[in-house]
């Protein structure tokens, strides 16, 4: 049961919990206690190892059906001058106005500015591994010209190598490795390539948010009462009394509010593991915030972190005093008749501010 319940958080949280290509066996919690997880908090154990340039060009694929209901492609090659040469094209696509009830054209540049009202944080959806998803955040991009994009595949504690790329060589490859990318979010760069070059050609700021992966296991797995208080007094404050974030957790990962097996509490550790995650973020955010008051952050994480405007909306807010604007994603089906998306009741503001219809895959 309890493997059941680690592996249907995937879905929740937008990411898989096991991104390492190593296939060795995870080390035992004391280990981690001791070795790992308090200097990974504190942001020690991910400095960056800087490495001599290599040639970046990551090699053009197929995305396949990574792409919700179809098939899909994708390519991109990591030199900044190519980086608007290559996109992504769905054939129809809608933004809804969850305010006004009516659909706009899927060109940002023409409406989002004049929708956020000196708003200073925009909140973007993604299911990861989607490319259609990432077409919507580089729309974004383009259109909104934020001061810096949070990104929820970097950790805190890469900074220095997020600012090194976009600040000193943006190479691709030495981002990648810098930030053991495999090891710590483990999707094809080629998903992220495209927004990560077009920010180094124009200088905007890439802001690490999450927390380091080990530290998120091990609370999953112990629970937030087992760890030392050494490590707590590194981790942001946390409110796990957010009836509707825990209702969507529960919702999402198809359980109720019963305990795992043996008495135990496993449920519980697992819902104190996301809540990390979404405080975690909300404080890195409300870090530059607090610092650059006046620039705008586009965040970008899973779409499980923002629904709702629960998990990272509602807490960024709590930090900051700013209501960010949110825009969710979504793939589905199209009438080709009325030339707009096949949804019979479209989701309203306690949702986001919009919602971007795309049909599923390319004819």
């Amino acid at each position: 049961m309890v493997v059941i319940y680690l592996l249907v958080i995937v879905f929740f949280v937008g990411r898989s919990l096991s991104t390492s290509s190593s296939s060795s066996s995870p080390k035992p919690l004391s280990s981690l206690f001791h070795t790992r997880a308090a200097q990974i908090a504190a942001g020690f154990a991910f400095a960056p190892v800087f490495v001599a340039s290599t040639n970046s060009i990551i090699s053009k694929k197929k995305c396949g059906s990574s792409c919700q209901g179809g098939a899909c492609s994708c390519g991109v090659v990591s030199s900044v001058a190519a980086a608007d040469s290559l996109y992504y094209n769905p054939r129809n696509e809608r933004i809804y106005d969850t305010r006004r009830r009516s659909y706009l054209p899927a060109h940002p540049e023409d409406f989002l500015i004049k929708e956020l009202e000196n708003k200073k944080v925009v909140i973007v959806g993604e299911v990861h591994s989607n490319p259609c998803h990432h077409h919507v955040e580089f729309e974004i991009v383009k259109a909104l010209k934020p001061d810096a994009i949070g990104l929820e595949c970097f950790y805190r504690q890469h900074q220095i190598a997020l600012d090194r790329f976009i600040f000193v060589h943006g190479d691709m490859g030495i981002l990648k490795k810098e930030t053991a990318w495999q090891q710590t979010w483990g999707f094809d760069l080629n998903f992220y390539a495209k927004l990560f070059n077009y920010a180094a050609k124009n200088k905007i700021r890439l802001v690490g948010l999450n927390v380091p992966y080990d530290v998120a296991r091990l609370v999953g797995q112990s629970g937030l009462a087992s760890l030392p208080l050494s490590l707590v007094a590194l981790l942001p404050e946390m409110d796990l009394s957010v009836a509707k974030h825990k209702q969507a957790f529960l919702s999402a990962i198809g359980g109720d509010n019963s305990h795992g097996p043996e008495g135990g509490s496993s449920l519980d550790h697992f819902y104190e593991a996301q809540v990390l995650w979404d405080e975690y973020m909300a404080e890195s955010a409300a870090k530059y915030i607090s610092k650059y008051p006046q620039n705008t952050l586009l965040v970008i994480a899973g779409v499980g972190h923002i629904k709702g405007r629960v998990g990272m909306p509602d807490r960024v807010q709590k930090r900051t005093g700013q209501v960010p604007f949110v825009i969710v994603p979504q793939q589905v089906k199209w009438d080709d008749e009325f030339n707009l998306p096949d949804v019979a009741i479209p989701p309203g503001p306690d949702e986001a501010e919009w919602i971007w219809f795309t049909e599923p895959a390319l004819a």
